[in-house]
Formats: structure tokens, sequence, C-alpha cells
């Protein structure tokens, strides 16, 4: 059936015939389209003849409704010209992802992986170069550098924080209208003075960013932060540079160079029993090869410490504090390692890092299982500077104990499989303060090697190849 027309009046240039329809859905709410809709002008009004011009076109409100929410539009809304017209809600993607960091920042166990932090990263970058209209994009790219920017902390590593830098600035760049942008260079900033030791590179993005955005809510954290920065923060009044405390003096020089004590720390003891299959018990193997390695040692001139020397228990907290108490310049954890499977086997050595594998984070979960868990989740890392330097020498321990270990068993015909070099966030490793090593001499899960440890002769091998593996990374050798 025809529709009626509108009643005849004086023409207007608004009535002239348009290319395509414009819906009064575009600017108004269901009922007001409704009512707009069935409303017939009654005189010259050139807006709702207008309207009432362009209502063959529209769809019955049910119909619109349908269409605009079912593509996840927030609502119509009125925007500044040149923004679209439409909000549009965040993706479910985008909401997944901030669960799970939310999650990773909530259980210390799962963000000290590598794996889920870099998973995380490429999950918002993906977000961001996908979602092409969603207007809160810049949000994505910000929580990419985010995750990375954790990362580079836990890890303290420089490749991980130089990302984060790059990820960050690109937000500054790409949105300088965000509200997202002076929080992107400030993060960039900390970065740079913290974990890449660019004083003046984190200077110039402060002053950068207290430039562009003197009224945005980093403006005073900026300033604080660039205060710290100055040459002359910190100083003495005549100059002098501070002196630094005993601790980072250690660990400013290199460790190698001025060993003299090393702390040995059977794994476990007493009511502790650890591991315990095919006839091994962890804590009388451990502490038979600790007892092997420190004869070796003091033969050679190094002075040995042990966190015990007989069947009792020692927390986890006390082991790592007798580095101090003993003033040693190396520590040196060793375990046996068990796996759910029998088929497991291999000799592996671990040092302080983020765990880079699920199986190196189910092992310092077990290792640490014992500490106490709300004095866990008040603990730090060490500053960066300092905890690099103990990461890069554990790291050149660990090669020379591993290798050197392996290379002797095997030369005495034992089949001893290389279970590699591997990194874990283990408590006993951070609180020492000191190059360290956690060395897991075999699975007692697999029987193979559970008869090998269980033969004096073949822990005697292993510990002259582990004491020759520490004289060898101090030069005694």
């Amino acid at each position: 059936m025809q529709r009626e027309k509108p009643p005849h009046r004086a023409p207007c240039a608004l009535e002239c015939p348009l290319p395509f329809p414009i819906p009064p859905s575009l600017f108004f709410p269901g009922p007001v389209a409704t009512l707009i809709r069935h409303h017939r002008p009654a005189g010259p009004q050139p807006f709702a003849a207008f309207l009432w011009t362009c209502r063959n076109a529209l769809p019955p409100p049910a119909i619109a409704s349908r269409f605009f929410y079912k593509r996840r539009v927030a609502g119509p809304v009125l925007l500044p010209p040149g923004r679209a017209f439409f909000a549009r809600a965040d993706p479910a993607s985008y909401g997944k992802a901030k669960e799970t960091m939310s999650r990773l920042e909530r259980i210390p166990s799962q963000r000290q992986q590598r794996e889920p932090w870099e998973k995380l990263a490429a999950s918002f970058l993906r977000i961001y170069q996908t979602e092409k209209r969603w207007n809160n994009r810049p949000a994505a790219l910000f929580r990419s550098a985010r995750a990375l920017d954790r990362l580079s902390r836990y890890a303290a590593n420089r490749k991980d924080a130089q990302r984060s830098v790059e990820r960050y600035l690109q937000v500054a760049q790409a949105h300088p209208r965000s509200v997202l942008a002076d929080d992107a260079l400030y993060n960039a900033a900390r970065l740079r003075g913290e974990i890449l030791g660019d004083r003046e590179g984190a200077q110039e993005l402060l002053q950068r960013q207290i430039k562009a955005y003197p009224s945005g809510d980093m403006r005073q954290a900026a300033a604080r932060y660039l205060a710290t920065l100055s040459p002359s923060a910190g100083k003495s009044p005549r100059g002098a540079a501070r002196p630094e405390s005993p601790k980072s003096a250690s660990q400013a020089k290199p460790f190698h160079l001025g060993v003299r004590t090393v702390l040995i720390d059977p794994g476990h003891g007493g009511k502790d029993p650890g591991t315990h299959h095919n006839g091994i018990r962890e804590k009388t193997v451990t502490l038979d090869i600790a007892k092997r390695v420190g004869a070796i040692l003091s033969k050679r001139g190094l002075k040995v410490r042990y966190t015990r020397l007989s069947d009792t228990y020692v927390e986890l907290e006390r082991r790592a504090d007798k580095v101090r108490t003993n003033k040693a310049d190396l520590f040196i954890s060793i375990h046996v390692n068990a796996n759910s499977s029998a088929k497991v086997r291999g000799f592996e050595t671990y040092y302080l890092d983020v765990s880079r594998t699920s199986s190196a984070t189910r092992l310092a979960a077990v290792e640490n299982a014992l500490r106490d868990r709300g004095r866990a989740a008040r603990e730090t890392l060490p500053p960066s500077r300092l905890f690099r330097i103990q990461k890069q020498e554990s790291r050149r321990l660990a090669r020379s104990v591993h290798d050197t270990a392996l290379k002797l068993v095997r030369k005495k015909n034992y089949r001893t499989a290389d279970g590699g070099i591997k990194t874990g966030p283990f408590h006993v490793l951070r609180r020492s303060g000191v190059p360290g090593v956690l060395i897991e001499v075999g699975y007692c899960t697999n029987k193979d090697e559970a008869k090998r440890l269980a033969m004096p002769a073949y822990r005697a091998t292993l510990a002259e190849g582990i004491a020759n593996g520490i004289l060898a990374y101090v030069g005694r050798k």
C-alpha cells in the first residue's frame, strides 16, 4: 500500500532528493526516533519535514535495535566532527587479556615465568593491530608495553626493557592525544633510567613529557624523578662521591676474581626428607655429595662452609642468611630431582632468573614450598644493577659447573643425560645475594639414575666434577 505523502507546503532546500537516507536513529535514541517517524509536520517546519521525507527508508525500531546492538555498538552518541558516531565496546579478546594480566600480577608463582608475559604482550599487540575501528586502541598498545615492562623488571633483562621502551614511545608518537601518552613517556623514562642505565635518555623523555603535557596527571611524578636524575642529586656539599654500601661494593666487583669462601647447601634434611623413590632419599644423597665437594675445594685452598653437616632441618631463610654470616662469595645448592614420568632423566643446573619453561616453574615451586608465604608476598627483587651482576656471574658459574661435571662423568663411562642449564626464581638463590647455582644431580624417579645415585663411586665422580667446575670459575684449575 502506498504511504501517505507529506502535506503540501512551500518548497524547502532540505526537501531535495538525497543519494542516501539519513535515519534519525543515528542522532537520537530509539524512543525519540520512533516519535519522529510517526510525527506529521503540519506547516513549514523544514527539519521535521526533512525527517518525514526520510521515513520510508527507516527500518522498524525493533530491527534497528538488533542491527546496531548485534554489532557491539555501545549506543548512539553525539561526537565532535571527524569522530565516529558510535563508540565501540571493548573486544572480547581485550577483556580476556586484561584478566590474564591481573592474574599474573596476583600470583607470584606465575609471574616469575617468561612465556606468559611474552604471550600477553603479543596478544595486546595483535588486538592493537587488528581492531582498526576500535577507538580505545592505544590502551591495547600500552598494555603490551606494560607486559614487557613487568618482564624486564622480574628478569632484569635489558632486551625486554628496550622492547618495552619502544612500544611506550609508539603510544606517545602514534596517539599523542591519548590520556595514556604521558604515562607512556614516564614509564619509558623509568625503564631507561633504572634498567638500561641511560640517565640522559630518561631526562630527555621526562622533559618532553612535562613540556607536552603540563597539566597531565603524571607531571608531578615526572618532576620528582627528573630531580633524582640531575647531576647534583645526591652529591655531598663538596662534590665528593657517595660511598657505596658494603653490600653494593662487594657485588660491584668481579665475583670470580675474589672468591675465598664457598657456602655449600645440601638440600632438605631432618623433618624435610625431600624426594624419595627407588630407595633414594634426597636428604641423604645431597649431604654425601656436598661433603665430597667441600673436601676437594678445601684441599685447593678455598674456605668451605655448609648450611648443614648432619641430618637436621634448616629453614630456607636461614640457609640463604648463612651467606652473610659466613661472608661467602659463592652459593652452591645440591638437590635430587623427581618427575611424575619415570622416563625423565638428566643432570640439570639452575641459576636465578625468571622461569622460561613450565618444568622450571614447577621445580621452583617445590623447592620454595616451605617458605613463609606471607613474607614471600612482601619480597621484592634486588636493585636491577646488582641483580644483573649477580645473574651474569651465576650464569658463568652454572656453565662452568655443568659442563665440567658432565664431561667428567661421561669420561668415566656413566651414561648421564644432559638436562641442560636452566633458570628459575629459587628463593635461596635470590636471597643469598651472591652468584649461586642449584644443581639437580639426577632423577630418582628414573630407575637407571636411581641405581647410579646409590653408588658411592658415582657420587664421588659427581662431586669431583662439581668441584672442578667451581675451581675453573674462580681460576684455580
